[in-house]
């Protein structure tokens, strides 16, 4: 027989005792440190720190998922590819932005988030986390630390905490369509690694749209109809 033991976190802090004193408005938990805070929203911490994550927020902000990562009624948690990471595929970024690739810069932007917010305490505990892209990250526990996805993206810089959320700064982008996929959206952009995602599970989309403007999964485009 086994004895499960049920572990709560806040903010990504376990709480070493629940319940532990009830009061007239309210109760007290003892937790094992301080709550991480942050005043700012997830769009302005990738906003201000420009330096760093500039080209993913500038795609947030064309794909129309900038004023969503400001809402505070539902946390998130987004997995930002640095500068950096978009230089393993030079162009792929201005392609996005065209126009006619409307579709896949969604499809891009909505793999790098999740929701509820997962801070590594609790997404250690994970083993595959669902993206708004309806796509599967893996996620990896290994003794170095998490890794997201097969090709085990480590996290940067981890826990960037967000009155909305949290932020995971990734040095890699997240492909949710493979090489020749790739190609035929992106000409002669090539993927210099493999496909990193898991093959999205079957999910009705939802009837109607999300409340703080993310766009439920039925927007995206079913891998067999990418490319045509």
């Amino acid at each position: 027989m086994f004895d499960f033991v049920q572990e709560f976190f806040a903010n990504g802090v376990r709480i070493s005792r629940t319940n532990a004193c009830q009061a007239r408005n309210g109760v007290v938990h003892i937790v094992d440190n301080v709550l991480p805070f942050s005043s700012a929203t997830i769009n302005d911490i990738l906003t201000d720190q420009s330096s760093r994550f500039s080209t993913f927020q500038n795609l947030t902000e064309k794909a129309g998922i900038a004023t969503p990562l400001d809402a505070t009624r539902k946390s998130r948690t987004v997995f930002a590819p640095t500068n950096e990471a978009f230089d393993d595929f030079e162009g792929l970024a201005e392609c996005l932005c065209r126009e006619e690739n409307a579709r896949y810069l969604s499809q891009f932007v909505l793999i790098h988030i999740s929701s509820p917010a997962e801070y590594t305490s609790t997404l250690s505990q994970r083993t595959f986390v669902p993206t708004f892209s309806y796509w599967y990250l893996r996620v990896n526990s290994l003794s170095e630390g998490i890794t997201i996805t097969k090709n085990e993206i480590p996290l940067l810089d981890a826990d960037i905490p967000a009155s909305n959320g949290v932020i995971h700064a990734i040095p890699e982008v997240i492909l949710p369509f493979k090489e020749e996929r790739l190609e035929r959206i992106c000409p002669g952009i090539t993927a210099t690694m493999a496909p990193s995602t898991q093959p999205p599970i079957i999910i009705e989309p939802e009837a109607t749209p999300d409340p703080d403007g993310i766009p439920p999964g039925g927007v995206i485009i079913p891998p067999e109809n990418v490319g045509r």
